[in-house]
């Protein structure tokens, strides 16, 4: 679905590696170019290359703004 964002990141990781950040297998860039969406209490959402060169999406969340959201995306 996000093949050119993919492309570029797989890119990035060539030639900027210090950019790129591992988080669970998943490698993946938060920057405004990898960004999928954004979320209405402050989440945001990109894209990222798993180790097994799947497309996965990488949900971050603001540490001071959403605590209890944080707990409830945990249960999941």
């Amino acid at each position: 679905m996000h093949r050119e964002m993919l492309m570029k990141l797989h890119e990035k990781a060539k030639n900027r590696p210090e950019e790129i950040q591992e988080i669970n297998g998943v490698r993946v860039c938060c920057s405004k170019e990898f960004l999928i969406d954004k979320g209405s209490d402050g989440t945001r959402v990109y894209v990222g290359l798993g180790k097994d060169r799947v497309e996965k999406a990488v949900k971050r969340l603001p540490r001071d703004a959403c605590t209890g959201v944080a707990q409830q995306e945990k249960k999941f």
